[in-house]
């Protein structure tokens, strides 16, 4: 079961939207998220700037990271 932590920070806003949007569970903790899924986490890059979108996972994973390349994020 993966899981995803995202800091609750303006920076990453778009990136725990995406995920809300795909109706993955999250927990709000304090200072950041946790979206946790029983399915492979995949978000698809839009309009974000490098550092935004290869720093987002800073926070944590959970499971097997298959892919953060320019354009995709898939966790397992």
């Amino acid at each position: 079961m993966p899981k995803l932590y995202i800091l609750d920070v303006p920076e990453f806003a778009a990136i725990a939207k995406s995920l809300a949007d795909q109706n993955i569970s999250c927990v709000k903790r304090a200072g950041y998220f946790c979206f946790v899924s029983d399915q492979p986490i995949k978000i698809i890059r839009h309009n974000m700037i490098d550092a935004t979108w290869f720093g987002f996972p800073i926070a944590g994973i959970e499971g097997n990271l298959v892919e953060h390349s320019d354009k995709v994020f898939r966790l397992e």
